[in-house]
């Protein structure tokens, strides 16, 4: 039920990013393509940071294993979000979100090449349905997708969410608590970008327009 409500928000960030990188724009048309990015998706991660937290603070502070593991998903994390946050000012959420689903093909891929062996049929099956039923729900139109610059940033950012997942099933990690694990790695995103956007803010009202719009 969690994987489904997971898959159900996951969805809905496409054309919610979408439409808050559109407001950004109209908010500061003046700012730059760095700074509406991390605009844009600072705010999901602090928010999210402070909900773990809220949920969690009995538990206390992340052990070093947990912090590590949480830091390591978190960077992967945060450059695949960047990447496709910015893809998104060059293509349409559908096709974003098609494309992402590329990590499904990219994850047995790479277990193949590590393993030197090739995942059974039945994976490759499923990895071709996944991708079919992204492309189905989305609406996605195979005349007009092309690799542009916001497709090509888009197969990069799912590389990354790959890496994301992959660092989630290390063995070297099982004993970590899923709560602490997860409270770093959106605190490692949350100040990334948080820092992203004051390095790159026209001035200070500017960090306050998406927290008051």
């Amino acid at each position: 039920m969690m994987l489904v409500l997971a898959t159900l928000y996951w969805g809905i960030s496409f054309p919610v990013i979408k439409a808050l990188q559109e407001l950004n724009h109209n908010l500061l048309p003046g700012g730059s393509a760095a700074f509406l990015d991390a605009q844009t998706v600072a705010p999901r991660f602090a928010l999210g940071f402070l909900l773990v937290l809220l949920f969690n603070w009995r538990q206390g502070m992340p052990r070093r294993a947990e912090f590590i593991q949480g830091f390591q998903i978190g960077a992967f994390a945060a450059v695949g979000s960047l990447l496709q946050s910015d893809g998104l000012r060059f293509t349409s959420a559908s096709s974003s979100a098609f494309l992402t689903q590329m990590s499904a093909v990219l994850i047995p891929a790479f277990l193949a090449i590590r393993h030197r062996r090739s995942p059974r049929l039945a994976v490759w099956l499923a990895c071709a349905l996944v991708l079919a039923g992204a492309g189905i729900l989305g609406h996605v139109s195979w005349q007009q997708l092309r690799l542009g610059r916001g497709e090509w940033e888009t197969l990069w950012a799912s590389a990354f969410y790959a890496g994301q997942i992959l660092s989630l099933e290390n063995p070297r990690y099982i004993s970590n608590r899923a709560g602490m694990v997860t409270l770093s790695m959106f605190g490692v995103e949350a100040v990334l970008f948080l820092g992203m956007a004051g390095a790159t803010a026209p001035g200070a009202g500017a960090l306050l327009l998406p927290w008051t719009s």
